[in-house]
Protein backbone atom coordinates (compact mmCIF):
# COMPACT_ATOMS: atom_id res chain seq x y z
CA UNK A 1 0.00 0.00 0.00
CA UNK A 2 2.58 2.54 0.82
CA UNK A 3 4.51 1.77 -2.46
CA UNK A 4 1.76 2.33 -4.37
CA UNK A 5 1.38 5.44 -2.52
CA UNK A 6 4.83 7.13 -3.26
CA UNK A 7 4.57 6.11 -6.81
CA UNK A 8 1.44 7.97 -7.10
CA UNK A 9 2.99 11.12 -5.69
CA UNK A 10 5.80 11.18 -7.89
CA UNK A 11 3.82 10.09 -10.91
CA UNK A 12 1.53 13.22 -10.15
CA UNK A 13 4.63 15.70 -10.82
CA UNK A 14 5.32 14.56 -14.13
CA UNK A 15 1.31 13.92 -15.31
CA UNK A 16 -0.51 16.39 -13.95
CA UNK A 17 0.45 19.46 -16.17
CA UNK A 18 0.03 16.87 -18.81
CA UNK A 19 -3.79 16.55 -18.10
CA UNK A 20 -4.05 20.02 -17.58
CA UNK A 21 -3.32 20.42 -21.45
CA UNK A 22 -4.90 17.64 -22.51
CA UNK A 23 -8.30 18.29 -20.58
CA UNK A 24 -8.17 22.01 -22.17
CA UNK A 25 -7.99 21.03 -25.85
CA UNK A 26 -10.37 18.73 -24.91
CA UNK A 27 -12.74 21.52 -23.52
CA UNK A 28 -11.82 24.20 -26.01
CA UNK A 29 -10.62 22.21 -28.98
CA UNK A 30 -9.22 24.24 -31.48
CA UNK A 31 -9.15 27.68 -29.27
CA UNK A 32 -7.18 26.28 -26.46
CA UNK A 33 -4.39 26.44 -29.13
CA UNK A 34 -0.88 24.40 -29.32
CA UNK A 35 0.83 22.87 -26.36
CA UNK A 36 3.21 25.82 -26.28
CA UNK A 37 0.38 28.32 -26.37
CA UNK A 38 -0.98 26.78 -23.70
CA UNK A 39 2.09 26.68 -21.37
CA UNK A 40 3.27 29.71 -22.23
CA UNK A 41 -0.48 31.42 -21.10
CA UNK A 42 -0.78 29.69 -17.80
CA UNK A 43 3.38 29.16 -16.87
CA UNK A 44 4.01 27.08 -14.63
CA UNK A 45 1.63 27.90 -11.63
CA UNK A 46 -1.55 27.33 -13.84
CA UNK A 47 0.05 23.79 -15.17
CA UNK A 48 -0.67 22.71 -11.69
CA UNK A 49 -3.61 23.81 -11.40
CA UNK A 50 -6.17 20.92 -10.04
CA UNK A 51 -2.92 19.26 -8.21
CA UNK A 52 -4.22 18.80 -4.72
CA UNK A 53 -7.28 16.49 -5.93
CA UNK A 54 -4.98 14.69 -8.35
CA UNK A 55 -2.60 13.97 -5.94
CA UNK A 56 -5.39 12.40 -3.35
CA UNK A 57 -7.02 10.56 -6.07
CA UNK A 58 -3.43 8.87 -7.20
CA UNK A 59 -1.90 8.40 -3.86
CA UNK A 60 -5.37 6.66 -2.62
CA UNK A 61 -5.44 4.93 -6.00
CA UNK A 62 -2.13 3.50 -6.01
CA UNK A 63 -2.13 2.44 -2.44
CA UNK A 64 -5.39 0.62 -2.83
CA UNK A 65 -4.38 -0.86 -6.31
CA UNK A 66 -1.24 -2.14 -5.86
CA UNK A 67 -2.46 -3.56 -1.61
CA UNK A 68 -5.51 -5.05 -3.52
CA UNK A 69 -3.56 -6.51 -6.27
CA UNK A 70 -0.64 -8.01 -4.36
CA UNK A 71 -3.25 -9.68 -1.92
CA UNK A 72 -5.56 -11.17 -4.66
CA UNK A 73 -2.39 -12.03 -6.12
CA UNK A 74 -1.16 -13.98 -2.73
CA UNK A 75 -5.03 -15.45 -2.28
CA UNK A 76 -4.92 -16.72 -5.91
CA UNK A 77 -1.90 -18.47 -5.09
CA UNK A 78 -2.55 -20.04 -1.94
CA UNK A 79 -6.23 -21.27 -3.36
CA UNK A 80 -3.97 -23.07 -5.83
CA UNK A 81 -1.93 -24.54 -3.68
CA UNK A 82 -4.87 -25.94 -1.83
CA UNK A 83 -6.33 -27.14 -4.87
CA UNK A 84 -3.38 -28.68 -6.60
CA UNK A 85 -1.42 -32.36 -6.65
CA UNK A 86 1.71 -30.75 -7.24
CA UNK A 87 5.15 -29.63 -5.33
CA UNK A 88 4.61 -26.28 -3.54
CA UNK A 89 7.38 -24.79 -5.63
CA UNK A 90 5.88 -25.51 -9.21
CA UNK A 91 3.47 -23.87 -8.80
CA UNK A 92 3.03 -20.90 -10.43
CA UNK A 93 0.67 -17.81 -11.42
CA UNK A 94 -0.22 -16.95 -15.40
CA UNK A 95 -1.45 -13.79 -17.41
CA UNK A 96 -4.87 -14.95 -16.29
CA UNK A 97 -4.35 -14.70 -12.44
CA UNK A 98 -2.55 -11.61 -13.35
CA UNK A 99 -5.79 -10.42 -15.19
CA UNK A 100 -7.98 -11.36 -12.53
CA UNK A 101 -6.22 -9.63 -9.68
CA UNK A 102 -6.04 -6.54 -11.29
CA UNK A 103 -9.55 -6.24 -12.06
CA UNK A 104 -10.58 -6.97 -8.63
CA UNK A 105 -8.16 -4.36 -7.57
CA UNK A 106 -8.97 -2.37 -10.33
CA UNK A 107 -12.90 -1.55 -9.92
CA UNK A 108 -13.03 -0.50 -6.32
CA UNK A 109 -9.83 1.63 -6.20
CA UNK A 110 -10.94 3.48 -9.57
CA UNK A 111 -14.56 3.80 -7.73
CA UNK A 112 -13.61 5.14 -4.66
CA UNK A 113 -11.56 7.59 -6.33
CA UNK A 114 -13.60 8.74 -9.04
CA UNK A 115 -15.49 11.40 -6.62
CA UNK A 116 -11.09 12.90 -6.62
CA UNK A 117 -11.30 12.52 -10.37
CA UNK A 118 -14.53 14.62 -10.86
CA UNK A 119 -13.44 17.35 -8.53
CA UNK A 120 -9.51 17.30 -10.25
CA UNK A 121 -11.05 17.33 -14.00
CA UNK A 122 -13.67 20.13 -12.97
CA UNK A 123 -10.99 22.66 -11.75
CA UNK A 124 -8.31 21.83 -13.88
CA UNK A 125 -11.41 22.29 -16.88
CA UNK A 126 -11.73 25.62 -15.04
CA UNK A 127 -9.75 28.78 -15.63
CA UNK A 128 -10.75 29.14 -19.36
CA UNK A 129 -14.06 28.50 -20.58
CA UNK A 130 -15.03 27.18 -24.18
CA UNK A 131 -15.08 30.93 -25.24
CA UNK A 132 -11.39 31.13 -24.08
CA UNK A 133 -12.40 33.30 -21.37
CA UNK A 134 -11.04 33.48 -17.95
CA UNK A 135 -12.96 32.11 -15.18
CA UNK A 136 -12.73 31.80 -11.22
CA UNK A 137 -11.62 28.65 -10.06
CA UNK A 138 -12.16 27.67 -6.81
CA UNK A 139 -10.35 25.53 -4.13
CA UNK A 140 -11.00 21.59 -4.05
CA UNK A 141 -13.47 22.11 -1.48
CA UNK A 142 -15.42 24.37 -2.92
CA UNK A 143 -15.71 22.86 -6.03
CA UNK A 144 -16.91 19.91 -4.40
CA UNK A 145 -19.84 21.77 -2.83
CA UNK A 146 -20.30 23.24 -6.55
CA UNK A 147 -20.73 19.25 -7.55
CA UNK A 148 -22.29 18.53 -4.36
CA UNK A 149 -25.12 21.16 -5.52
CA UNK A 150 -25.39 19.70 -8.96
CA UNK A 151 -26.19 16.49 -8.08
CA UNK A 152 -25.55 15.45 -4.60
CA UNK A 153 -23.55 12.45 -4.59
CA UNK A 154 -24.34 11.84 -8.43
CA UNK A 155 -22.31 14.86 -8.98
CA UNK A 156 -19.48 13.58 -7.27
CA UNK A 157 -19.43 10.59 -9.01
CA UNK A 158 -20.41 11.52 -12.68
CA UNK A 159 -18.82 9.73 -15.18
CA UNK A 160 -17.86 6.28 -12.61
CA UNK A 161 -18.97 4.00 -15.02
CA UNK A 162 -17.06 5.18 -17.51
CA UNK A 163 -13.92 5.60 -14.93
CA UNK A 164 -13.82 1.92 -13.96
CA UNK A 165 -14.45 -0.02 -17.19
CA UNK A 166 -11.38 2.15 -18.32
CA UNK A 167 -9.20 2.25 -15.78
CA UNK A 168 -9.91 -1.62 -13.87
CA UNK A 169 -8.89 -3.32 -17.96
CA UNK A 170 -6.12 -0.47 -18.13
CA UNK A 171 -4.24 -1.53 -15.37
CA UNK A 172 -5.14 -4.82 -15.44
CA UNK A 173 -3.68 -5.40 -18.65
CA UNK A 174 -0.88 -2.93 -18.07
CA UNK A 175 0.04 -5.54 -14.83
CA UNK A 176 -0.32 -8.70 -16.91
CA UNK A 177 2.32 -7.67 -19.19
CA UNK A 178 4.22 -6.50 -16.49
CA UNK A 179 4.07 -10.13 -14.70
CA UNK A 180 4.89 -11.86 -17.27
CA UNK A 181 8.03 -9.52 -18.58
CA UNK A 182 9.56 -9.57 -15.43
CA UNK A 183 8.84 -13.08 -15.41
CA UNK A 184 10.41 -13.37 -18.53
CA UNK A 185 13.77 -11.73 -17.69
CA UNK A 186 14.14 -13.14 -13.80
CA UNK A 187 14.16 -16.41 -15.64
CA UNK A 188 18.26 -17.62 -16.14
CA UNK A 189 18.62 -18.57 -19.69
CA UNK A 190 18.88 -22.26 -20.36
CA UNK A 191 22.76 -23.48 -20.07
CA UNK A 192 24.03 -25.10 -23.20
CA UNK A 193 25.99 -28.24 -22.10
CA UNK A 194 28.88 -29.27 -24.46
CA UNK A 195 29.56 -32.96 -24.68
Amino acid sequence: VACGGVGGFFQVIATCPMERVKILQQVMGDKAGSVGKIVSELGFAGLYQGVKPCYFRDIIFAGLYFGIYHETRKAILRDKLRNSKEKQGDVKLGPLDDLVAGLIAGVPAAFVTTPLDVIKTRMQSCGVDANGCRIAVGSMSTTARELWAEGQMAGLFKGVYGRVGRVAPQMALCLVLYEAMKQFFDEPPALAVSK
